[in-house]
C-alpha cells in the first residue's frame, strides 16, 4: 500500500514534491500500488521510490526521473514519458504499451518481462540494459542506442530499428522477424539462435557481426551493407560498401554472409602490389569457379599497426581455407616480379573490377 502522507503531497503538485524530497533525501519513497493515472507528473522526482504496481497510464511524465526505482509490474500504458529516466531502475514486468518514450534513459535497466509493445523509443538510450522475455512488437526504437546490451528470449517482430546502434549487442533466442535495420550499426553484434526471418538490412553495418547456432537469414531484404563503421565521428560514418556497386539479388546476402563465416586472412608486406594480388585473385577464383562453385570475395584491406597489409576474403563454405590461403600468398610473391610483363594494360582494369567487385557474381 502507498504511503498516505507521501501521495497526499505529491497530489498537491509536482513543485511541492520535488522541494519536499530535496528537503528530506533521506525518506524512503513508497508508493506502491498507487493510483497515478491521468495526470500530469512532469519533471517529477522519483528516484530510488518504490513504485511496484503503481498506475501511471495515460499520465505525462516528460522528464521523470525514476533513476534506480522499482517499478515491478507498475503500468505506463499509453503514457508520455518523453525524455523520462528510467536508468538503473527495476521494470520487470512493467507494463509501456503504447507509451511515448522519446529520447528516454534506460542505461543498465532491468527489462525482465516488460512490455513495450508499440511504444515509440526514437533516439532512446539502452545502453548495458537487460532484456529478458520482453517484448517490443512493433515498437518504434528508430536511432536508439543499444550498444552492449543483452537480449535473451525478447520479440521484436516488426520493430522499427532503423538508424540504431545496436554495436557489442548480445541477441539470444530472440525473434526479430521482419525487424526494419535500415541503416543501423550492427557492427560486433553477436546472435546465438534467433529468427531474422525478412528482416530489413540495408544501408545497414555488419562489421564483425557474428551469427551463431540456429540463426534464420531466410527472406531478407537487403540491396547493400557496410563492412567498416567509425563511431569516433560525430555522425555515423559507414564505408566498405557491400556490393562494391549495384545491389544484392534475391537471397544473394544470405548467400554470401555464408562465405564470409568461412573467411580467411593473409598478411602481406607494404608497400602491397595490388597487381598481383589481383593476378593471384584471379587465378584461385577461376579454379574455385571450375571444381566447386562458387568465388572469393574480399572484404576489406587496411595497414596494421606493424606497417603490413591485412586482407580478409570470404570463401565457399566447401573450400579449405588454409589451403587458399597458401595458394594466394605463393601465387601472390610469385608473380609480383612478373605480372607488369605477363599483363596486358587492357585487362588490368578488368581484373581490378574482379577483385573489387564484392558479392556481384555469386554462384
Amino acid at each position: 500500500m502507498a504511503n498516505v502522507e507521501q501521495l497526499s503531497i505529491l497530489k498537491q503538485g509536482v513543485k511541492i514534491w520535488n522541494k519536499w524530497r530535496d528537503n528530506n533525501p533521506t525518506i524512503e519513497i513508497d508508493l506502491t500500488g498507487a493510483d497515478l493515472s491521468n495526470i500530469k507528473l512532469g519533471d517529477v522526482n522519483f528516484y530510488r521510490a518504490k513504485l511496484n504496481n503503481a498506475n501511471f497510464s495515460y499520465s505525462s511524465l516528460s522528464f521523470a526521473y525514476f533513476s534506480k526505482a522499482n517499478l515491478y509490474r507498475a503500468n505506463f500504458k499509453e503514457a508520455d514519458l518523453s525524455f523520462a529516466s528510467f536508468s538503473k531502475a527495476n521494470l520487470t514486468r512493467a507494463n509501456l504499451s503504447c507509451a511515448k518514450l522519446y529520447r528516454g534513459d534506460f542505461r543498465e535497466t532491468i527489462l525482465s518481462n516488460t512490455n513495450f509493445n508499440n511504444a515509440r523509443l526514437y533516439g532512446a538510450e539502452f545502453d548495458r540494459a537487460y532484456f529478458y522475455k520482453a517484448f517490443l512488437i512493433e515498437a518504434y526504437l528508430n536511432n536508439a542506442n543499444l550498444t552492449n546490451v543483452y537480449l535473451d528470449k525478447t520479440d521484436l517482430t516488426r520493430a522499427n530499428l532503423s538508424e540504431s546502434n545496436l554495436k557489442g549487442t548480445y541477441l539470444r533466442n530472440s525473434i526479430l522477424r521482419y525487424v526494419d535495420f535500415t541503416d543501423a550499426n550492427l557492427s560486433c553484434l553477436i546472435v546465438l539462435d534467433s529468427d531474422f526471418l525478412g528482416v530489413n538490412l540495408t544501408g545497414a553495418c555488419i562489421q564483425d557481426w557474428k551469427l551463431e547456432g540456429k540463426v534464420n537469414l531466410d527472406c531478407i531484404s537487403c540491396d547493400y551493407v557496410y563492412l567498416k563503421s567509425d563511431l569516433e565521428k560525430p555522425i555515423r560514418v559507414y564505408s566498405q560498401r557491400l556490393p562494391y556497386k549495384n545491389n544484392f539479388k534475391d537471397e544473394e546476402f544470405k548467400a554470401i554472409f555464408e562465405e564470409i563465416n568461412n573467411g580467411v586472412e593473409l598478411i602481406l608486406p607494404s608497400p602491397m602490389d595490388l597487381l598481383a594480388l589481383a593476378c593471384a585473385f584471379e587465378t584461385v577464383n577461376s579454379k574455385i569457379r571450375d571444381n566447386i562453385g562458387g568465388q572469393l570475395y574480399l572484404l576489406e584491406y587496411k595497414a596494421n599497426v606493424y606497417g603490413s597489409i591485412v586482407i580478409k576474403l570470404a570463401l565457399p563454405e566447401s573450400v579449405d581455407s588454409s589451403q587458399i590461403k597458401e595458394d594466394l600468398i605463393e601465387l601472390y610473391h610469385k608473380n609480383i616480379s612478373n605480372t607488369d610483363k605477363m599483363i596486358p594494360r587492357e585487362k588490368r582494369s578488368v581484373m581490378y573490377e574482379n577483385l573489387f567487385s564484392l558479392g556481384s557474381n555469386i554462384k
